[in-house]
């Protein structure tokens, strides 16, 4: 549930606003200039103080290049921590791993660092080390080799595991998965390997991504009994990849998915086999799990569709149930029961009705339990408050998913006046109106998660968000049918003044054009494109190609390492812009 969510927002006080963009920037006028902010839409809390974000203080918030020469002196491995104040997993991880004495206990002879998103360098540091998603954790020997990665909020039994099984001397794992395939592992070596982040580590390994699904088929049938966590992890992983990978019809796929399709109840039952293997695999069994349902149980009333539903809901019974979960994943653990009532119903045509009313109540009484148990615990620290980041905003959501969506709306405003992080609560809330179809509310609410968003990189990409789904509302305005009744030109001069702005904060930035930011840009620039406005185009061109080189030309007096990240920064900027140039459009089918 990694993400950034949506944001937009919508401009007021044309004339001022103008004048605003045009003049001189940095980020607090950015976010002046974005316009006033609804009475009660904002936060009554300040941003949080604590630059460690609700850890301790073995955690290092300095440059990771002064963690990475320590270890070579310490001979000692490094973990670090990507993530961000806002993301809602990532609290869970400080929440629910970081915080508990068993990981101070496992991680005693290990340097540990907090990439911070924000901080400065954080995303020239994030192509560097090849990580985007929050949160990520990446564990280095003292020589600077990667070992492992682990993506997304990992269980704390299974972490601790991995982490016990690492050494300096510890094969990095694109090493340690040829040990795998080769029969020479360890049992302990097969369920740390399992437990990795795959498909980033894989990649960046150079695995392609079309060659996934036959290595973890591969893995899954060579792993042995006596480790039975790693053998779940790959079942799960070939389940979902065979899934998803029916909509490719290359044949090599093709044929592993029918040799997965056929052993699709091993497969399944290795998921379930034991609360272990259940916990080890819960992102699978309680997350998007629509396309597997219907590709292992098409028919509705088949009889593999009554097992699979009743080993499905027995499993994610099973972890509502365990002590150890958290909040998070207990008021998740409905989620499959919400899917199986409606996977026969196509996306588009599900409401309110779609579900039983018993479902609904059990999921609004679910999410009332896991509002009160947040609040008590963030008691103690109401400014981290992760506990509610980890659970509220997708609470919400899982409200509105079922039909509740008043409900979900109640909630995220309750949230919105006592959260440090008001951004992502009014993103939330731009989501559901658009889900809603209120295209004009849910612009609205990004503008004014963009306006409250703290951190360069999180306004930049929030911002980013935002001006995306301007320019697209603004390429639906200006239809034929429509383009007779609108103010064109004004239309057009709003966008226009929101990417100048955009755009000199970005240079301001430090990693402007690296890492999450130059994600978002490469989607923006689509959209920018879409318009098929020349003008628009050149003019943005004009202003700021040739700014590309100074960021180069600043790297003389920095370290060779940062000068490295900050050549691909101004390389990153120099082809961002070239598009606006050599593409005089760009098909609305490709954003």
């Amino acid at each position: 549930m990694d993400s950034a969510f949506f944001s937009t927002l919508k401009i007021s006080r044309f004339g001022g606003l103008i004048c605003a963009f045009l003049g001189f920037y940095n980020l607090q006028n950015f976010q002046q200039a974005l316009g006033e902010s609804k009475k009660g839409a904002g936060s009554v809390m300040q941003p949080a103080k604590d630059p460690r974000h609700g850890l301790n203080q073995r955690w290092s918030i300095e440059d990771p290049s002064l963690a990475f020469e320590e270890a070579k002196r310490s001979q000692k491995n490094v973990l670090l921590y990507w993530g961000a104040v806002w993301c809602p997993p990532c609290n869970e991880l400080k929440q629910e791993v970081f915080n508990k004495p068993s990981f101070d206990e496992i991680s005693q002879n290990m340097l540990l660092v907090y990439l911070d998103g924000d901080i400065p360098n954080a995303q020239l540091w994030g192509d560097k080390l090849k990580v985007s998603g929050y949160p990520s954790l990446l564990v280095f020997n003292p020589s600077g080799q990667e070992l492992i990665r682990f993506v997304d909020s990992v269980p704390l039994k299974g972490l601790t595991q991995s982490l016990s099984a690492l050494s300096s001397n510890s094969l990095a794992l694109p090493l340690l998965v040829d040990k795998l395939r080769s029969e020479k592992a360890t049992p302990q070596e097969w369920e740390h390997a399992a437990t990795a982040g795959w498909d980033d580590s894989m990649i960046d390994a150079g695995v392609p991504e079309d060659q996934l699904l036959p290595l973890v088929w591969e893995l899954y049938q060579k792993a042995p009994t006596s480790a039975p966590v790693a053998k779940a992890i790959f079942a799960a992983q070939v389940l979902r990849r065979a899934a998803e990978d029916t909509k490719s019809k290359t044949p090599a796929h093709e044929k592993i998915a029918t040799q997965a399709f056929n052993a699709a109840k091993s497969l399944f039952d290795a998921v379930v086999l034991s609360p272990e293997t259940v916990l080890a695999t819960k992102g699978f069994l309680i997350g998007d799990i629509e396309e597997t349902v219907l590709w292992l149980a098409p028919k509705k009333e088949s009889a593999e569709r009554a097992e699979l539903q009743k080993k499905w809901l027995s499993a994610a019974s099973t972890i509502g149930l365990m002590p150890d979960a958290s909040i998070d994943t207990k008021l998740w653990s409905l989620h499959p029961k919400a899917v199986f009532e409606v996977v026969d119903v196509p996306e588009a045509k599900r409401n309110k009705n779609s579900y039983s009313e018993a479902l609904r109540n059990d999921v609004v009484n679910a999410v009332r339990q896991a509002d009160m148990q947040t609040t008590r615990i963030d008691a103690n620290n109401p400014e981290a408050g992760l506990a509610r980041k980890s659970v509220i905003s997708g609470a919400a959501m899982f409200m509105a998913e079922v039909g509740e969506s008043e409900k979900a709306k109640v909630l995220l405003n309750k949230e919105l006046r006592n959260t440090n992080t008001p951004w992502y609560i009014q993103s939330s809330l731009a989501s559901l109106e658009k889900k809603l179809g209120n295209s004009k509310a849910a612009l609205e609410w990004m503008r004014l998660a963009a306006q409250s968003a703290k951190g360069s990189s999180t306004q930049l990409q929030w911002s980013a968000s935002y001006i995306g789904e301007l320019a697209k509302q603004t390429k639906e305005k200006m239809a034929p049918e429509k383009a007779k009744i609108i103010d064109v030109e004004k239309e057009t001069a709003v966008l226009k003044a929101a990417l100048i702005g955009y755009y000199q904060l970005a240079f301001e930035t430090q990693g402007g054009f690296s890492g999450r930011n130059f994600g978002r840009q490469k989607k923006l620039a689509l959209q920018i494109l879409a318009l098929n406005n020349s003008e628009l185009n050149a003019e943005l061109q004009k202003q700021f190609a040739q700014k590309c080189q100074a960021i180069s030309a600043s790297i003389k007096q920095t370290s060779p390492v940062l000068q490295e990240m900050q050549k691909q920064s101004s390389e990153n900027c120099t082809a961002h812009f070239s598009q606006f140039t050599t593409l005089a459009g760009v098909n609305e089918k490709k954003l």
